[in-house]
């Protein structure tokens, strides 16, 4: 692995923008050229010494010099940005409650569903109960989701519903 001397040696890394700029590329004539290429989902990749790294763990150690223990979360839900203050250091639990409404989810709201004529709250398989009305059960959602999940909650306010 890379260590934050060598990482500030070779990359220069934008905070306000996330954009990673080689210093020392390995590759002739790509000295102040931009790093790094996005891969299937969304993520920055940077390939050093025959080693990919995403861009959000680079970040993290060029800001902090230490890697992240564990995972690192992108507070708007977008893989693509690396903007210092959009990243967190995150465990795998909290990294998966931070994340966007499913496109098939066909309540809109995330953890609500139709249950006969009521609609029903769940929580990681927990059940928070029926509600008569679709306004009240993503309320209720959101008030559980709040307690739950802490600072990497998911609210239904912040995907429109």
């Amino acid at each position: 692995m890379i260590s934050a001397i060598e990482l500030r040696e070779r990359l220069q890394y934008d905070p306000s923008t996330g954009h990673w700029i080689w210093l020392k590329s390995p590759r002739s004539g790509w000295n102040g050229r931009p790093a790094g290429s996005l891969d299937a989902k969304g993520y920055w990749i940077i390939k050093i010494d025959g080693r990919s790294y995403k861009s959000s763990r680079l970040a993290y150690l060029y800001m902090t010099g230490d890697w992240p223990l564990d995972e690192m979360d992108h507070r708007d839900t977008k893989p693509w940005n690396d903007c210092w203050t959009n990243l967190r250091p995150a465990t795998r639990l909290e990294n998966v409650q931070n994340r966007q409404i499913r496109s098939d989810n066909p309540s809109g709201a995330i953890g609500v569903k139709r249950h006969f004529n009521k609609w029903q709250v769940r929580i990681n398989n927990i059940y928070y109960g029926l509600f008569d009305s679709f306004e009240e059960a993503v309320v209720a959602r959101d008030a559980a989701a709040a307690v739950t999940h802490g600072e990497f909650v998911s609210l239904n306010k912040d995907t429109g519903t």
